[in-house]
């Protein structure tokens, strides 16, 4: 295991230790092609973008990176996507601007919303679940911490669609 540092916080890059293809999916191992998924993930953050693509790849999810919320409403308005992980520090906008801009067209049961941050004030995560956020979680954080999030989502994404 080695750590990358990003600011003042650090990430634990498991890339180097993770054999997916001898894991179920729950344990981190490669989805089905159903539980795919199509990710959009927006931070202007490098170092942290890279480091969540990488373990989504990894798991076999496809991810498009934009850097704020203008790329990032064209993104949503040109593709359909799965899931959305949003941070919470923009340079366009803020946190309810962003999630406001979103759930006015895009509901919970069409796209999920996972929000990232490095503020750990407690403010910032109920004004995220106010205004639409789906789940949230603080980084620096464990990746398997995140899989998990994720697959709570996709399930409950996929639970939704059946009943429709």
């Amino acid at each position: 295991m080695r750590s990358c540092f990003f600011g003042d916080a650090v990430f634990w890059d498991l890339r180097l230790r993770i054999d997916v293809s001898q894991q179920s999916p729950s344990m981190g191992g490669l989805p089905s092609e159903d539980q795919l998924m199509q990710i959009l993930l927006v931070t202007e953050e490098e170092l942290l973008a890279e480091l969540i693509a990488f373990r989504l790849e990894l798991l076999g999810h496809s991810v498009e990176i934009k850097a704020d919320s203008e790329q990032m409403l064209r993104s949503l308005q040109d593709s359909t996507y799965s899931l959305l992980i949003l941070d919470t520090q923009l340079p366009d906008t803020n946190t309810r601007d962003s999630l406001s801009k979103v759930r006015s067209r895009w509901s919970k049961d069409i796209l999920p919303i996972l929000m990232i941050s490095m503020d750990q004030s407690l403010e910032l995560v109920e004004l995220a679940f106010r205004c639409g956020a789906d789940d949230y979680l603080l980084a620096p954080f464990d990746p398997q911490a995140m899989q998990n999030k994720l697959e709570k989502l996709l399930n409950g994404r996929r639970l939704v669609s059946k009943l429709n």
